[in-house]
């Protein structure tokens, strides 16, 4: 994508209505069931503050053509980028890129947030060589555009198996500060006992 065609993509804040209609009409058919919230529970972070997303359009369309989904932890300065997603008909355009380069910029101003963190799939917990290269490339695509690898692992989610990444919004985090932030995320919606988090090393 050349960056005059780039530049006809906009970022904007989604009010709760359009990001609703993002939760009922796109994320059920971009992500596997295991892997969406049940809706009371964005309702719950939302009426808490806790959660916010944003839309990529293109200029004079008024189809989403990207978004993403974030919640903040009940204190401290981390979010997680829970959910990222590119319209089925457009994806291979690069507006994964161009979604998480604008969302950097924009958060970069946004009070309060210095690094977002990112659940991806463990690639050796692949069930097989399908999912294995699957899991590899989308691991690719966020290191590609500026995410790091920050040692921490966790499992949630009904006991899915995930690797955290660090988008340094303002500072990059790994190791336990990573591992800390990740927990004051978790406790914020998750149960006690009801997820793990460990370093590396630990394993």
């Amino acid at each position: 994508m050349d960056a005059e065609y780039k530049n006809e993509y906009m970022l904007r804040q989604l009010n709760w209505e359009e990001e609703k209609n993002v939760y009922y009409k796109n994320m059920q058919k971009d992500f596997p069931a295991l892997e969406i919230k049940p809706f009371s529970m964005i309702e719950d972070l939302h009426l808490r503050g806790l959660n916010t997303a944003y839309g990529l359009w293109k200029e004079n369309e008024t189809e989403l053509s990207a978004y993403a989904v974030f919640e903040k932890a009940y204190q401290g300065n981390a979010w997680l980028l829970d959910y990222l997603a590119v319209d089925k008909e457009k994806r291979g355009l690069g507006l994964g890129s161009v979604l998480l380069k604008r969302l950097k910029t924009v958060l970069k101003d946004t009070a309060g947030v210095d690094a977002v963190f990112l659940e991806i799939e463990r690639i050796d917990k692949a069930a097989d060589e399908k999912q294995r290269l699957i899991r590899e490339r989308r691991k690719n695509f966020y290191l590609k555009n500026g995410l790091a690898e920050t040692d921490v692992f966790t499992i949630a989610d009904g006991g899915l198996d995930y690797e955290i990444l660090c988008f340094p919004v303002q500072k990059q985090m790994a190791g336990q500060a990573a591992e800390e932030k990740m927990r004051q995320i978790y406790e914020t919606y998750f149960q006690e006992g009801s997820y793990k988090i460990w370093l590396k090393q630990q394993e």
